[in-house]
């Protein structure tokens, strides 16, 4: 009896000792669970902040390129604005008699007159005749050629004692464009709110008024005032003097500050880039609340949970049971998580959130790839770029539901025209990049030709209206004397230029 009191008194303590051990071990389990969700979610935070950065990256560059556009067709039109309004006053001058006062009523009656500045002097006397616009405010010395100085174009007529420089002042020229560039920066949809702004650096050597907000659509009171380098934020950090030191480093920088929300005590910090834009002194920046980030995180991690909790449920049965198995299990299980999450956040980091297409920066990856491989074995895929023609007319005409519509049936057609091993890119507004593989230079015709008849129909309903669309196409390989792929992305974008400039609605191989 006393040896059964001693066994059933030994099994009660071995089972009480391995229940304590169990419940031990299943405790010290979850808490490791909860460190590994805590490791999880730091990295998913790091591999955001990361992706968010180079969205603020990619939105500035492909704004940039925005600007670049528009200051080469002004270029075109102002070259030839010059070219047409010297042989118009010539003729209206001669016409009219007295040759100086015939140029100056033909610069004043121009319906483009408040773009050009000039000057009509007497050579004999050096005497000032007439001048309207920038030109009227300098002090003329007898120098003709200083004149010119604070021209973006200028031209000089002579006829006789009489000398006349006219031309488009750059004053003029930066504010046209400038008007240009803040009523797109005001339209621009982004994510989350987002939006650009843009800064104009007047001394690089810092201090008060060291630059003047020119556009800011997050704060329009404040375009116009100037700020200084001494400014600090909620932390008392000098964040626009760090904006500036990186500007005059590298051209580009990450910003950080912290501000107050808005009807709130909460601090919040903001990521900030940052680029130089150097002929106008320009920086154009774009931010995001480091919070939208935090709470992407934590989404994420809530659709999750019931996953884990149940995850948590099955090892503690599974624990009592075998104790070993259920170990293994639970950290192969974690790490198939984890892995599946972070494959699902590797895909949405590619995938351009609108159109489905590849975005930009899996664009530039995969391209450096296929010219790596053309470099070895000499055979080029064929390289396409496409633009859909006067789409902003489209989103100002129809509205910007209509312009992603139409986005979205672009990257239908091409989808539906393209093989496994054929790849589109989304390169940034309403322009794509698409990559063929194993189209020889014989078979590049027959391509932009059946690329090209997929786009007949490009129409799309709107609010009861039908939108018809066309498309600009230009095609190429990559070259021996190519450096980069971005010399065949140049090469493609030089024809997609002759087929806008032929017209439009056609397609250019350039492939010589």
């Amino acid at each position: 009896m006393k040896n059964k009191k001693s066994i059933l008194k030994g099994r009660a303590s071995a089972v009480f000792l391995i229940a304590v051990t169990a419940v031990v071990c299943v405790a010290f389990f979850i808490l490791g669970i909860r460190r590994m969700q805590n490791i999880y979610s730091e990295q998913m935070y790091v591999t955001e902040l990361e992706t968010r950065k180079q969205s603020l990256s990619d939105s500035v560059n492909n704004f940039i390129a925005t600007i670049d556009l528009k200051r080469s067709e002004a270029d075109e039109y102002y070259t030839e604005l010059m070219t047409q309004s010297e042989t118009k006053a010539k003729e209206y001058a001669i016409a009219y008699g007295d040759y100086g006062e015939g140029l100056s009523n033909y610069f004043d009656s121009v319906a483009l007159c408040d773009c050009f500045s000039y000057i009509i002097i007497d050579a004999s006397t050096n005497q000032v005749l007439y001048a309207a616009g920038a030109l009227s405010q300098i002090d003329y010395t007898g120098n003709v050629d200083a004149l010119t100085e604070g021209l973006a174009y200028s031209t000089l007529i002579k006829n006789g004692n009489i000398s006349c420089v006219y031309g488009i002042s750059k004053e003029y020229v930066e504010t046209k464009l400038l008007n240009e560039v803040a009523g797109e920066i005001k339209v621009r949809k982004y994510q989350d709110g987002e939006y650009l702004w843009i800064e104009r650096i007047d001394n690089l050597e810092g201090g008060n008024d060291f630059a003047t907000v020119l556009v800011h659509p997050g704060n329009p009171e404040i375009e116009g005032k100037t700020i200084s380098t001494e400014t600090l934020d909620e932390k008392d950090n000098a964040y626009n003097q760090a904006m500036l030191d990186g500007i005059k480093a590298d051209g580009e920088v990450y910003t950080t500050y912290w501000y107050q929300e808005y009807q709130s005590d909460l601090i919040s910090k903001k990521i900030v880039y940052s680029k130089w834009y150097e002929d106008y002194q320009w920086v154009i920046s774009m931010g995001i609340p480091a919070h939208e980030i935090v709470e992407f995180v934590s989404e994420t991690e809530k659709e999750n949970q019931p996953a884990v909790y149940r995850m948590i449920a099955l090892i503690t049965t599974m624990f009592v049971v075998l104790f070993g198995l259920g170990m293994f299990f639970i950290i192969g299980n974690d790490r198939r998580l984890f892995l599946r999450t972070e494959k699902i956040l590797r895909t949405e980091a590619h995938v351009d959130e609108l159109t489905k297409a590849n975005n930009r920066k899996f664009g530039n990856r995969f391209l450096e790839e296929k010219f790596e491989e053309y470099k070895k074995t000499g055979v080029s895929p064929a390289i396409m770029i496409l633009d859909v023609d006067k789409f902003k007319g489209i989103n100002d005409t129809y509205g910007h539901d209509a312009g992603d519509e139409v986005l979205k049936k672009v990257v239908r057609v091409m989808k539906k025209n393209m093989r496994a091993t054929d790849t589109l890119i989304r390169w940034g507004g309403d322009e794509f990049v698409g990559v063929y593989d194993a189209v020889s230079k014989d078979g590049l015709y027959l391509l932009a030709e059946k690329v090209f008849e997929s786009f007949e129909d490009l129409s799309i309903s709107s609010k009861g209206q039908i939108v018809n669309a066309t498309v600009s196409i230009g095609f190429t390989h990559f070259k021996p004397q190519d450096k980069s792929f971005k010399d065949a992305i140049k090469r493609a974008d030089n024809g997609l230029y002759h087929s806008k400039s032929g017209g439009r609605n056609q397609f250019s191989i350039l492939d010589e």
